[in-house]
């Protein structure tokens, strides 16, 4: 049986399809480091400008390309939103109760033959992508997140949780921004050949509102019994190995100074001689 299939259609499926993919792809990248908030809002955008452009075009094929795109578009809106922002179970729930209800009244408008005429689409669309070019402008410019590590001179260590200092994440643009948390390595010296390595995260990469500062703990769990039973030492050293440590920053040196901690940052690589410790 023949299949009367016009090429069109392949081309114009293919060309949704990867439009599709590009979308999202752009919505669940860090392309530009937008702050989530005018991502979402770009999302949104797309999906205005697509369902507006469709009214400009007399061709069925190309008119439900821009229709996908404006489907997608909204989806990817809804699932940034959604994953990016930590709402509460009614703001999710009034979220998918607008939506639901804007694409099943658009639905019943065109059931009903209602459209725009192709000046006032032209000028919806353009009005959106005006908006979302200004959004743009000021999110690019505005500041990124600074931060801020600052290291206790001293530390009294006895085993266990030790907090090495505080980093701070500042963020002084009028919206959200995202947070890359960097992480420390370092060691800890007990004495010159007793040398224990040490890796701090202080918290994972999240979103902070504008305006706002957030301080993170740089704390780790160091077990200093567990190091000297697999290095074979008495467990009654461990008291020796106990007491007030001074903090250098920078890499651990060949010989390091007894009861030094040293933490590498801005992105130095922490390497040293001695007995290391996992």
């Amino acid at each position: 049986m023949d299949v009367d299939l016009d090429e069109s259609w392949i081309l114009y499926g293919l060309g949704a399809f990867l439009g599709a993919i590009s979308i999202l792809y752009f919505g669940f990248s860090l392309i530009l480091d937008l702050s989530p908030a005018v991502k979402s809002f770009m999302l949104l955008s797309f999906s205005v400008v697509f369902l507006f452009s469709g009214e400009l075009t007399d061709r069925s094929l190309l008119r439900y390309s821009v229709y996908s795109f404006s489907t997608v578009s909204y989806l990817g809106f809804i699932l940034y939103t959604l994953l990016r922002f930590d709402l509460t179970e009614a703001q999710t729930l009034g979220l998918l109760a607008v939506s639901s209800a804007t694409f099943t009244g658009l639905g019943y408008l065109k059931n009903k033959d209602y459209s725009i005429d192709r000046a006032r689409s032209r000028q919806l669309a353009a009005g959106t992508g005006a908006v979302l070019a200004a959004a743009l402008l000021i999110d690019v410019s505005g500041p990124q997140p600074e931060y801020r590590l600052e290291l206790q001179e001293e530390i009294n260590f006895t085993g266990g949780e030790t907090e090495f200092g505080t980093l701070t994440v500042e963020n002084r643009f009028v919206l959200p921004r995202n947070t890359d948390i960097p992480s420390y390595d370092g060691c800890m010296a007990y004495n010159q050949t007793a040398v224990d390595r040490i890796y701090i995260t202080p918290g994972e990469d999240n979103l902070i509102p504008g305006d706002t500062v957030e301080n993170y703990s740089l704390t780790e769990e160091i077990n200093l019994r567990e190091m000297l039973e697999r290095q074979r030492i008495n467990p009654e050293a461990s008291k020796s190995m106990e007491g007030t440590y001074t903090l250098e920053r920078g890499e651990c040196p060949e010989s390091p100074e007894r009861k030094t901690v040293y933490i590498a940052t801005d992105d130095e690589e922490t390497s040293y001689a001695g007995v290391e410790v996992d």
